[in-house]
């Protein structure tokens, strides 16, 4: 997990839900769910069970949370989701940083925007614009281990950390997927459990089940994706 990511997991999250604390995947609800998570896109990439997921998509989105701290539901929550949810790819390698003129970046990418570049149905690129230039380039590959696609949906692996700071232990376990509306925004789905205790003090649990979507800005030219990658 990257640096940036395990301050949130061990630091912030703990605050954000009041040292909430995380379970063994605990259900919870979706009845309140959006209702466009199961109005989902049929199309499937070249004869896999991947969604299409090429396109320019905005980098911040909409987000409903609903949560359950200590066995007790909490009112859902709509709010804003961002930066980009997606997640991160976590093998050595899989990440680099170019320049915004290098050949490698699709045209036309601003500050603000991510592009999904679906190269097969085992692997895609997520281009991230960063300040001062630089776009930051994910790639995920299903033959890795990066995600598998069940039904039309992505499901990327759960991640697992836990750390202890100031007397008190912290366990994050998170499990995320991804899906296609029929409108073309991508749909993120987030179970996040967070335990904290202290021998001290408490011992707390939360569990959380988060949507998020983000609109497809432009899209890509569907005849070429559906057929597969090109061939040089």
């Amino acid at each position: 997990m990257r640096a940036a990511e395990k301050v949130f997991a061990i630091g912030i999250f703990p605050l954000l839900i009041g040292c909430a604390n995380a379970t063994d995947q605990v259900a919870l609800p979706t009845h309140e769910a959006p209702l466009d998570w199961n109005d989902i896109l049929q199309a499937r990439y070249a004869g896999t069970d991947c969604p299409l997921i090429s396109g320019v998509y905005r980098s911040s989105g909409t987000e409903r949370i609903f949560s359950q701290i200590d066995g007790k539901p909490q009112a859902p929550r709509d709010g804003s989701a961002g930066p980009w949810k997606i997640g991160y790819s976590k093998r050595s390698g899989a990440q680099q940083v170019l320049d915004m003129t290098d050949h490698r970046v699709p045209k036309g990418l601003e500050l603000g925007e991510v592009q999904i570049v679906q190269l097969s149905g085992t692997r895609y690129e997520v281009y991230r614009p960063q300040k001062a230039g630089k776009v930051e380039v994910d790639v995920f590959d299903s033959i890795m281990g990066d995600f598998n696609c069940i039904g039309g949906t992505i499901h990327f692996p759960t991640n697992r950390n836990s750390g202890s700071s100031d007397g008190t232990t912290h366990y994050i376990e998170s499990t995320r997927s991804m899906r296609v509306s029929k409108d073309g925004a991508l749909l993120i789905k987030s179970n996040l459990g967070s335990k904290s205790s202290s021998l001290i003090f408490f011992r707390s649990e939360g569990v959380f089940e988060i949507y998020a979507r983000f609109v497809r800005l432009r899209h890509p030219d569907q005849s070429k994706e559906s057929k597969g990658p090109p061939t040089n």
